[in-house]
């Protein structure tokens, strides 16, 4: 089995790292999943690298447990970036056309992509990646491809994805000290958009909101682009905490009261009283339950509204929102999101069956190796290739 076939993913979360490894048939359709494994997280707090030495522990025991599973060991991953310190920039950037005949070239299109990154950032923040929305020649604007197009001044219209430095270098540091090479790095929300929105889906506009433990990830598209990312610091871990102090019992309970009866939306009347006998008792009704969980939920699809409503595109995504991750199967979420966001909502997994909701991110990164050695990276990303070389040098 040939290790340059094989892609390896992993989906550092706060609760806990996911990986998989998949076998790339190349010219045959699809490709095979060798192992997939789970280890509870260490290091990261809501989606950031606070304690990399501890975070580089796990991931050497998880990259041990795959080596286990196929027989050898994994030199290459594709990594994700989370967390509340990524946002987007948009920016322009404008040149002129250097060939003599005016003929648009691919050096024209680095070069106005070069000029659309140079805006000011904030203090220990940098570009982590950049995607052309729009190009514009002699001012006409909305044109898809301008190579070999002919004209005097090309400008780009650019999402620029950014990043908390130290938090991106404390990632990298984890990983690498580990004794893996990054393949690639990429924005979580970007990776669970690949792993379950189709095309039509982006052309049209839609909405990827994947909720994990302790934060939610939210990517934006509208005629196949990315027109807006965000992270915010909620997630199904909080929901978690509040049935804790609600019904007074202790986190691990709670935790299974979630699981098993947890609901944001149902009934208002007294409901049938249920009782938890474990090393303590617990007894609580399904309105009880959906007073607790029903209000952070409201909270969590707030700040996904109000995000929408920052790009003018609330209640106007005819794709609708698509719900994923593990938070996303709570019952009750969908018909709640509807009336929240005023959106068409549904949830979707990975479309492989052993992979469910949980899954999203670790399955993006999986599809993107397959486009990166297939040579198409998907939405339009300039700086991938780049990140990759530059990780490359530390290689241990």
């Amino acid at each position: 089995m040939r290790s340059d076939n094989l892609i390896t993913s992993l989906d550092l979360g706060s609760e806990s790292i996911k990986a998989l490894v998949a076998l790339d048939r190349e010219k045959q359709s699809g490709f095979e999943i060798l192992a997939k494994k789970q280890r509870p997280s260490k290091g990261i707090r809501k989606g950031a690298v606070e304690e990399p030495e501890a975070l580089t522990e796990r991931i050497e025991a998880v990259t041990q447990d795959l080596k286990q599973e196929i027989g050898q060991e994994a030199d290459q991953v594709l990594i994700n970036i989370s967390g509340s310190h990524l946002r987007c920039e948009e920016s322009k950037g404008t040149i002129a056309v250097s060939r003599a005949d005016q003929k648009i070239s691919q050096k024209d299109i680095d070069r106005v992509i070069d000029a659309a990154k140079t805006f000011s950032l904030p203090s220990n923040q940098e570009i982590l990646d950049v995607f052309p929305k729009e190009y514009v020649v002699d001012g006409e604007e909305k044109v898809g491809e301008p190579l070999g197009m002919q004209g005097v001044r090309l400008e780009a219209n650019v999402l620029a994805t950014c990043t908390f430095s130290p938090y991106r270098e404390n990632l990298t540091k984890a990983v690498l000290d580990s004794g893996l090479e990054i393949k690639d790095i990429e924005p979580s929300p970007l990776a669970s958009a690949r792993a379950i929105l189709t095309d039509r889906q982006r052309e049209r506009g839609s909405a990827v909101l994947d909720i994990g433990a302790w934060s939610t990830d939210l990517a934006v598209f509208d005629e196949k682009d990315l027109i807006h990312l965000a992270v915010f610091p909620i997630g199904s871990g909080h929901i978690t905490n509040d049935l804790a102090i609600g019904l007074k019992t202790d986190i691990d309970l709670a935790e299974k009261i979630k699981r098993e009866y947890g609901t944001c939306k149902g009934s208002r009347g007294r409901g049938k009283k249920i009782t938890m006998d474990e090393d303590e008792s617990v007894s609580f009704r399904e309105n009880d339950i959906v007073k607790i969980v029903e209000p952070r939920v409201k909270e969590m699809l707030e700040q996904a509204r109000n995000e929408l409503e920052s790009i003018s595109k609330e209640d106007k995504l005819p794709g609708g929102v698509v719900l994923t991750g593990g938070g996303s199967v709570l019952p009750g979420l969908v018909d709640l999101a509807k009336e929240e966001l005023s959106l068409p909502v549904s949830t979707a997994a990975p479309e492989h069956e052993d992979l469910t909701e949980a899954w999203s991110t670790a399955w993006g990164l999986t599809l993107k190796g397959t486009e990166i050695n297939n040579g198409a990276p998907a939405f339009k990303s300039r700086l991938g290739s780049r990140l990759k070389k530059i990780f490359k040098v530390f290689v241990p």
